[in-house]
């Protein structure tokens, strides 16, 4: 049966559901990026034939070519397609929800090495093999694996966020890729001894807080014990990436 990305149907209704172009001239009636056009109570067949046609004239003609229905059933010349480049994706990541300074700086520096080592090869042209390419470069840099590691999967995950939330690529073509790492420092957990002299402190004992605005405050007496309960650590975490 055939497939079209977008197409849904509900209550006896299809639906092509449309993702435009950061600059295209609808999104002034289409604020959050996304056409929804009905076709109407049909078949799957018929959906998908008028869907498509819906998808080139909205895509289509916004680039410039106008792509009549005969072409896209018959079809000769499919309308040209406009390079999407991983930028504009980050610009759209970054408007998603909010992002720490410290995460949009993380993803971004993995944006520009893409860019250095691929030439900024538009996000359609994108081939498995350039993915291999960039893999075996970032462990050529002098970084350590786990830092090759987190810039391969900031890429990553640009890539599937164009895929799965912007729909401007029909798949992601460096899914799986992967580089192994290992931890460079072990870190030994605290003895009681250490931990006894550590909330022995006026700060646990009695609550009094730094007076330094750069301690805290309140953060300095809640995180350690935010820590001892439940385990966690404080490290820079990136909001979509596969891990």
């Amino acid at each position: 049966m055939a497939q079209l990305t977008g197409l849904f149907q509900r209550g006896g209704f299809y639906y092509i559901r449309i993702v435009l172009p950061s600059d295209h001239p609808l999104n002034s009636h289409h604020t959050n990026g996304r056409l929804v056009h009905s076709l109407g109570p049909c078949s799957h067949k018929t959906a998908v034939i008028k869907g498509t046609v819906k998808r080139a004239e909205i895509l289509g003609n916004y680039a410039g070519h106008h792509v009549a229905p005969q072409q896209v059933l018959g079809t000769p010349t499919p309308p040209k397609i406009k390079p999407i480049y991983l930028r504009e994706v980050y610009g759209r990541w970054l408007q998603g929800i909010p992002r720490s300074a410290d995460t949009s700086a993380c993803c971004e520096r993995a944006l520009k090495l893409f860019e250095e080592q691929t030439g900024n090869t538009p996000i359609q042209a994108l081939t498995r093999s350039q993915g291999e390419s960039f893999r075996t470069w970032l462990q050529s840099l002098p970084a350590t694996s786990k830092t090759s590691h987190g810039r391969l999967i900031w890429v990553k995950a640009l890539l599937r966020y164009a895929t799965e939330d912007l729909e401007w690529l029909e798949r992601n073509p460096w899914e799986r890729l992967d580089i192994p790492y290992k931890t460079t420092s072990k870190r030994r957990p605290w003895t009681e001894a250490e931990l006894s002299t550590f909330f022995s402190q006026d700060l646990h004992t009695q609550y009094k807080l730094p007076r330094d605005k750069k301690a805290g405050a309140d953060a300095a007496y809640w995180i350690p014990l935010l820590g001892i309960y439940t385990g966690a650590r404080i490290t820079v975490r990136a909001h979509g990436p596969d891990q």
